[in-house]
């Protein structure tokens, strides 16, 4: 079975205040090779954040 898992990191910034950045931990059927997926969006680049939903909706 995959488990699929959303959680947040919150992070502190310079200035005192708080960043939370989500994230999802996949959990496959048995211990196997590990893979981390990250994509950023900068104005109009879309892609690869489009690309890691579209992975996670298959999976879940």
């Amino acid at each position: 079975m995959v488990s699929l898992e959303r959680s947040t990191l919150r992070v502190q910034t310079p200035d005192g205040g708080f960043v939370e950045i989500p994230y999802f931990k996949i959990k496959g059927r048995s211990y196997s090779p590990v893979v981390y997926i990250q994509a950023a969006q900068h104005g109009v680049e879309l892609t690869g954040v489009y690309t890691i939903k579209l992975l996670l909706d298959s999976i879940a």
